[in-house]
């Protein structure tokens, strides 16, 4: 019986196409479907105009109706109103782009879990309009997104 000899060079390829193999095979697979679709659901957006302080604020109200509790919410913000973000609430957020969602916008990072409300408000200088904006979350292996109300031109 005669042995197989493998060049260092024939090792190596090998098995960097075997560890590539076994992290595409174990990498974890996300699907994105509507929010409509979930266990999560968008109660409420409101949007208030405050003269006095010269702002407009956006606040999105969901619910977790079952498993996966969330793990983050993002809302789809134009570079213009990023610009004129001036506060949000709760902390803990991130602005810019996430990539298992495809929004630019502001995300808060924060679990909810199954049987609770959450509300998400952020403030932009000025006096914006009502327009329709991507909004997504993600829980567990599942990612959702829609549009939903949002800020649409500074007026």
């Amino acid at each position: 019986m005669s042995a197989i000899r493998l060049s260092k060079k024939s090792w190596v390829v090998g098995a960097l196409v075997l560890a590539v193999a076994v992290v595409a095979f174990a990498a974890p697979k996300f699907e994105i479907v509507p929010i409509s679709e979930t266990p999560y659901r968008l109660l409420s957006v409101e949007r208030t105009y405050l003269p006095c302080a010269d702002v407009t604020v956006f606040c999105y109200k969901g619910y977790v109706c079952d498993d996966p509790a969330i793990s983050y919410f993002i809302v789809g913000l134009s570079p213009c109103a990023i610009k004129s973000l001036v506060q949000y609430v709760p902390g803990g957020v991130e602005i810019g782009y996430d990539k298992k969602t495809g929004i630019t916008g502001i995300k808060w990072e924060t679990s909810v879990e199954p049987g609770e409300t959450a509300t998400f408000c952020f403030a932009l200088k000025g006096d914006w309009s009502l327009g329709r904006v991507p909004v997504g979350v993600k829980g567990g292996l599942l990612i959702a997104v829609e549009t939903a109300d949002g800020p649409g031109e500074l007026n």
